[in-house]
C-alpha cells in the first residue's frame, strides 16, 4: 500500500517538475499565445455578437448588437463637456443632455465639428401680417407679422417679426408682400434679410404697369445658416412719397420657411 502511494507521489512531483522547467513554460506560453491569436483572428473574421439569446453576428459587422428589449447607451454629457473633449476622433458620438440629442464629430481631431444627428424638420412656418401696417417713404421697414397658419416649434417670434433659426442647416425662405393703392411711379423693393444687416434676396416692382392698384413682390432664397440667426422681411418705398399700407387682405402678404437638411 505504501509502495503504490509513494509511486503516485513521485509521478505527481515529476509532472510538477516538468511544468516548472523553462522548456515546458515556453511551450505552455506558446500554446496560449497561439490560442489567443486564433481566437482574435476568428473574432475578427466573424465579428462579435452581443445578444439576448443565441445567434450569429452579421457578416458585414465587426460588432453586432441584437436585442428586442434593450438599447445602446452612449456617454452622456453637457454641451460644454462635449466641446472640452480634447482631440475628439472623427465619428465620435455622444448624447448631449442639454438638448437631448445625439451628436457626432464630423470634423477632425484638430478641429472638431459637432453635429446633431437627429435634425428636427418640424421647424417650418407660414405667417401673415397685420393688414393695418403702413410703409413709410424712403425707409427700410420690417414687415410685421401677426397671424400664423402654422409655426412649428414656435421659432417665429411675433414680437420681433423674425424667424429664429433653431439648428445649423440649409433653409428655404419665401415671401410675398402686397402693397395697396400703389402709385405706379414709385419703386418698391421687397427683401429677405438676416441679422447681419445684409439682404439675401430681393425683388423690385420697376416693371409694373400704370393701371396696377396692387402689387405683390415675391422672392425666395435658400440659405445655409447657423443656429441663432434671425431672418426677416424688409420692404422699402423708394421716393419721398406718402406712406402706403399693406393690402387689407392679410393672406396676400406672407412669409414662410422650412429646413431642407442639416
Amino acid at each position: 500500500m505504501c509502495f503504490f502511494l509513494n509511486q503516485l507521489i513521485n509521478k505527481f512531483r515529476y509532472r510538477n517538475y516538468l511544468s516548472s522547467t523553462p522548456i515546458m513554460k515556453n511551450r505552455i506560453f506558446s500554446a496560449a499565445t497561439v490560442l489567443i491569436l486564433y481566437t482574435s483572428i476568428a473574432l475578427a473574421q466573424q465579428g462579435v455578437l452581443i445578444s439576448d439569446g443565441a445567434g450569429s453576428p452579421d457578416p458585414t459587422a465587426i460588432l453586432d448588437i441584437q436585442s428586442t428589449t434593450k438599447g445602446v447607451l452612449l456617454p452622456r454629457m453637457t454641451t460644454s463637456a462635449m466641446l472640452d473633449i480634447n482631440g475628439a476622433a472623427t465619428g465620435l458620438m455622444i448624447y448631449n443632455t442639454d438638448d437631448n440629442s445625439v451628436y457626432i464629430n464630423r470634423g477632425t481631431q484638430s478641429t472638431s465639428d459637432w453635429v446633431n444627428t437627429a435634425p428636427d424638420m418640424a421647424v417650418a412656418f407660414l405667417v401673415y401680417p397685420d393688414p393695418g401696417q403702413t410703409i413709410p417713404p424712403s425707409t427700410q421697414t420690417v414687415v410685421e407679422f401677426a397671424l400664423a397658419a402654422f409655426n412649428d416649434g414656435g421659432y417665429f417670434d411675433f414680437s420681433s417679426s423674425k424667424y429664429n433659426v433653431p439648428y445649423d442647416g440649409l433653409y428655404q425662405f419665401s415671401t410675398g408682400v402686397t402693397i395697396f393703392n400703389l402709385d405706379p411711379t414709385i419703386e418698391w423693393v421687397v427683401e429677405i434679410w438676416v441679422d447681419d444687416g445684409i439682404p439675401r434676396a430681393m425683388v423690385s416692382n420697376t416693371n409694373h404697369t400704370a393701371d396696377v392698384m396692387q402689387l405683390t413682390g415675391s422672392v425666395s432664397v435658400i440659405l445655409k445658416l447657423t443656429a441663432g440667426t434671425e431672418v426677416f422681411v424688409v420692404v422699402t418705398q423708394k421716393g419721398q412719397q406718402s406712406p402706403y399700407p399693406l393690402s387689407p387682405d392679410p393672406i396676400t402678404t406672407w412669409f414662410s420657411g422650412h429646413r431642407l437638411y442639416y
